[in-house]
């Protein structure tokens, strides 16, 4: 791995929430990424209503990867995410699944794997645009600003608390609705 200058570099951190009683509580799931680039902020959140943990998760990386347009001058995007599970899909377990058919070691079909399969392609388009794209793991709820930002996002979204619409962008095998924030 190279080292890269801080001007250029993207920080994204995300988050993902899930309940199973959505009836009572509001949305099924709920997601929220914060990207930061030099001066410039972005927070961006959304829900679905039938959603697992993992679903948001991945929901956050997609999202935030779909919305960070190339930049002049950006070599690296720095994705901090507190789910193992999202960074071992994306990264160690991606190669085994492709190369087993998209079967995990005990033989059953991969879940998510049309999202997995989309934020790869996003990765994809990146690297051949000269950008690297890095995971890095936060350990949740441990004070990390930032992370802690996009709980409360995701959390708010999931319990409808957040209600500002926009136009919905496609995130693969999901029905949800997806917000924004400047800051």
């Amino acid at each position: 791995m190279k080292d890269h200058d801080p001007d250029s570099t993207i920080e994204i951190f995300t988050d993902g929430s899930a309940r199973r009683h959505a009836k009572t509580e509001g949305h099924a799931g709920g997601f929220a990424f914060v990207a930061m680039y030099r001066e410039h902020r972005l927070e961006r959140y959304g829900w679905a209503n039938a959603a697992t943990s993992n679903q948001m998760e991945l929901s956050a990386i997609f999202t935030a990867l779909s919305l960070t347009n190339l930049v002049p001058g950006v070599t690296l995007i720095r994705v901090n995410a507190d789910s193992n599970y999202s960074i071992h899909a994306l990264g160690k377990w991606y190669a085994g699944w492709i190369k087993h058919g998209w079967f995990t070691a005990v033989g059953e079909p991969v879940k998510n794997r049309e999202l997995i399969e989309a934020i790869a392609a996003r990765i994809s388009v990146l690297v051949d645009a000269g950008v690297e794209v890095r995971f890095k793991h936060v350990r949740g709820h441990s004070g990390v600003t930032e992370n802690e930002r996009c709980d409360f996002l995701a959390g708010n979204a999931r319990t409808g608390k957040i209600t500002n619409i926009r136009t919905p962008i496609v995130i693969p095998g999901l029905d949800f609705h997806e917000c924004q924030k400047n800051g």
